[in-house]
């Protein structure tokens, strides 16, 4: 849809411009505007995860097949086990170690949903995992102000100070 729209208001894509628009995550804007409330609910943590889970709900039943807003529910119930709250999500960590796992089998380039996994891997001890799922969010998202706190806790845990306070 959004190549159609875009060849008739500017004529004929050019190869750059056809892989745009083939890498948008969906074409609906709706979704994409809950997703983006939901990233921003996530921000300010506290009471506001579960607001942000119902964005992210939100952006789903628009767009069943968009991914992102599925790895943001699962880095809200992280987010909200890290900060000692009910996760605003009925999962227990299998489950959602379950629901992060299917969005990376779905979709590999979601950042935020190995950013997600790297979180749940550490909760659950798994120290070493969670650095290289992290690493691979970091890689995927270079600029992501969170992947690089997540690898900052990572790193205070392994006692690497220096980095840590780079990171953070």
């Amino acid at each position: 849809i959004a190549r159609e729209v875009t060849t008739g208001i500017v004529g004929t894509l050019t190869p750059v411009e056809r892989g745009i628009v083939a890498s948008l995550p969906t074409t609906n804007a709706a979704a994409y505007e809950h997703y983006l409330m939901g990233n921003a609910y996530l921000g300010r943590r506290g009471k506001w995860l579960a607001r942000a889970v119902e964005e992210y709900r939100a952006a789903i039943q628009l767009d069943p097949t968009f991914d992102a807003p599925r790895a943001g529910m699962a880095l809200a119930a992280v987010t909200s086990r890290d900060d000692g709250q009910m996760t605003p999500l009925a999962l227990n960590e299998s489950g959602l170690l379950q629901l992060i796992d299917s969005v990376i089998q779905r979709n590999p380039s979601v950042a935020m949903a190995w950013i997600a996994k790297g979180v749940a891997l550490r909760q659950a001890g798994r120290i070493a995992d969670a650095r290289q799922s992290t690493e691979r969010g970091m890689a995927l998202e270079p600029n992501s102000v969170e992947a690089q706190y997540r690898m900052g806790q990572l790193l205070l845990l392994t006692g690497d100070f220096a980095a840590a306070r780079v990171s953070l």
